[in-house]
Order: C-alpha cells, then structure tokens, then sequence
C-alpha cells in the first residue's frame, strides 16, 4: 500500500512539475508575444506620426498655393473689370 501511494505521489510531483513547466513556458510566450506587440506598435506610432506630419505638410503647400490662386484670380477679375470698362468707354467715344 505504502508502494502504490508513493507512485501516486510520484505521478502527481511528475505532473505537478509538467503544468509548472507548461506554465512557464507559456509565460515566457506571453512576455515575448507582449514585447513584439509593443515594438509593433511602436514601429507603426512611428509611421502614422510620419505619415500625419507629410500629410499636414501638403495641406500647409497646398493651401498656401490656393490662397495664391484666389489672390491671381481677384487680380484678373480686377483687371477685366478695369479691360471691360476701358472698353466700354471706348465703345461710347466711337458711338458717338
């Protein structure tokens, strides 16, 4: 009896010591999953601040070059208002 008891013993310390080591191996998994996660996630912080900063870049260009082209399109209409009533006069001087 004191035989079957100790190769119970022995088969429970057997798997006792099996799940402690499951355990720390998947602990170790864990950390080294968690550690790639983290150098992922830093990589692509890193990337998506690259791409926001280009991107607010070309919207700065891009809407400095539309302030240019409103500022060149008031400039031509004044000048064709100014063309439209030189012309206009001068139709007016013929006419008469």
């Amino acid at each position: 009896m004191v035989s079957e008891f100790d190769k119970e013993r022995a088969l429970f310390d057997q798997k006792i010591q099996f799940l402690e080591d499951s355990l720390k191996d998947k602990q170790e998994k864990e950390k080294e999953y968690l550690n790639q996660w983290n150098s992922q996630k830093s990589e692509y912080s890193s990337e998506i601040r690259l791409v926001q900063s280009k991107f607010e870049n070309d919207m700065k260009n891009l809407n400095s070059q539309l302030d240019e082209e409103r500022e060149r399109a008031t400039e031509l209409e004044t000048a064709l208002a100014d063309l439209k009533a030189s012309y206009d006069e001068k139709n007016k001087l013929w006419a008469s």
